[in-house]
């Protein structure tokens, strides 16, 4: 265990804010709330709370969270303040739905810790589990260091305290993560170096979901973004349950899932990546696994092997509550319909997400809305596409 901080460059304390030298790097611009929130009316410190609104706003679309890149000091109170906005419309919202709202954000962050780790150091990534969380972790060594461990040992880059594993382990739904299914020797799980990620991550993810504050009144600016926040995404941060399919609602399916659900209810066989796109997303929106293997089950190849095959994948992105893939992933791959040019939907320019679009549309019919002016007024454009 090495003694010394590791959070060394400006960016790192971006990346990782639950990290020592982050919070004390805020600590110092902002000691307490009321500290931060005189920062935050002050004019200069807009960029602050407008980060802060794009951060979480990007979080409840299920997109990727970007890193602040103004330069200035301050660009380390992004994080505090986009939960300090979070917590405010928690305190507006009933018990389960601020639940949620507080889940949306975790995720979202978790998931950029995640990705950021992937590029650190084993060393960088060991101390800063241990300075952050308390955690006993003990670095394996390198290939060419393990070959006198038996060979089933040989993958795994870490050893971790088991107490320190089963803190985040069984929050993992994968049976892969339960400890009787682990290598445990002398009280120390054996992990690999992207299961110790993973830990790290959904650690973060545990702190922001377990934490609460009350909010005083904010200063003007703040106030205006949770407004903003609240009437863009009424819908999606008031959702207390998966959101329900029925067929009065199959013509609020983005165009790329019915394109998807349409090819595959026809008999038409799916790549892949298509079949991936359509399960996970059916499964989000409140279908269970027989309902969704019903869908499948009208495909030329489905028959028995094919039923067989169908019904373990459905199961296993169930199990492993995978996420739906994003517009940005669906256009990568090809399965964009509009991306490509060949339909067109106004909505699609104001989301980022396919399930933020059902969510909008179902809203609309539920409320008979049929014109969709009101986008320009009460959104941003979140992308540009092509026009047929």
């Amino acid at each position: 265990m090495l003694d010394a901080a590791i959070v060394v460059s400006r960016v790192q304390l971006l990346k990782y804010p639950f990290s020592v030298e982050a919070r004390e790097a805020s600590s110092r611009l902002a000691r307490d709330i009321p500290a931060l929130l005189e920062i935050l009316s002050d004019d200069m410190n807009e960029f602050v709370v407008n980060e802060a609104e794009a951060r979480v706003i990007a979080a409840l679309e299920r997109s990727s969270i970007r890193l602040p890149d103004t330069g200035d000091e301050k660009d380390v109170l992004v994080y505090p303040t986009a939960r300090l906005i979070v917590e405010k419309i928690c305190g507006q919202l009933p018990g389960k739905a601020a639940i949620r709202l507080r889940e949306y954000q975790a995720e979202a962050e978790s998931k950029a810790v995640n990705r950021h780790l992937g590029e650190e150091s084993n060393e960088f990534l060991m101390n800063l589990c241990e300075q952050s969380f308390n955690w006993n972790i003990q670095f394996m060594g390198g290939p060419t260091q393990r070959v006198n461990l038996p060979e089933y040992l040989q993958r795994f880059d870490f050893r971790i305290l088991f107490t320190n594993y089963l803190d985040v382990a069984p929050s993992f739904r994968s049976s892969e993560w339960k400890l009787i299914n682990r290598y445990v020797e002398s009280g120390l799980v054996y992990v690999t170096r992207s299961e110790l990620t993973r830990l790290a991550s959904g650690k973060f993810k545990q702190l922001i979901i377990d934490s609460s504050f009350d909010v005083p009144e904010l200063p003007e600016r703040l106030a205006e973004a949770v407004q903003r926040i609240e009437s863009e995404l009424h819908e999606s941060i008031r959702q207390t349950s998966p959101v329900e399919f029925s067929a009065e609602y199959s013509t609020a399916l983005p165009p790329c899932i019915a394109q998807l659900h349409d090819e595959k209810r026809s008999g038409k066989s799916l790549a892949h990546s298509a079949n991936f796109a359509l399960a996970a997303f059916l499964l989000k929106i409140g279908m269970n696994e027989d309902q969704v293997l019903a869908v499948f089950s009208h495909s030329s190849d489905y028959g028995v092997k094919g039923g067989k095959i169908a019904k373990y994948q459905i199961e296993h992105i169930a199990t492993k509550d995978y996420e739906a893939p994003s517009c940005t992933w669906m256009q990568r791959n090809l399965l964009c319909p509009v991306y490509q040019g060949e339909v067109f939907d106004p909505l699609c320019e104001y989301v980022m997400h396919p399930l933020s679009f059902y969510e909008t549309r179902k809203w609309e019919i539920e409320h008979n809305i049929m014109n969709h002016s009101w986008y320009a007024a009460k959104r941003k454009k979140r992308q540009r596409l092509r026009v047929r």
